[in-house]
């Protein structure tokens, strides 16, 4: 029988890494295919388009409007979807026991989203 294996996922919205406890339970190394990293440019460079503007009713004045979705949080969300279907397919595959996770709060909430409730 094997000892548990414990995974610990060290994450943001752009890098991840996978480190795998080692015997004595203290040493951590990296597993080998998985470290990953996400093209993640700023909105600035992604919305290269003016914002709308909305015009008043009843005068001539002009609003700029927001954009109305955030480009960057969503390259972060689907980077986190990709992690947590890369970590069901290696649990899937018996590779680790536990995993431990280390990520801001909105990583941890969209991996939260993406990972099977055995995790």
């Amino acid at each position: 029988m094997h000892p548990d294996r414990t995974w610990v996922l060290i994450a943001d919205g752009g890098h991840a890494s996978v480190l795998e406890t080692q015997v004595n339970h203290f040493d951590l190394v990296v597993v080998e295919e998985m470290t990953f990293a996400a093209n993640l440019p700023a909105n600035r460079d992604i919305l290269t388009d003016r914002p709308r503007h909305a015009f008043e009713s009843q005068h001539r004045a002009q609003h700029a409007k927001e954009h109305p979705s955030n480009p960057h949080r969503e390259l972060k969300g689907a980077f986190a979807k990709r992690l947590g279907v890369v970590l069901k397919t290696k649990l899937a595959e018996k590779r680790f026991d536990r995993l431990v996770i280390v990520a801001p709060p909105a990583t941890s909430g969209d991996l939260r989203k993406t990972l099977p409730k055995a995790l």
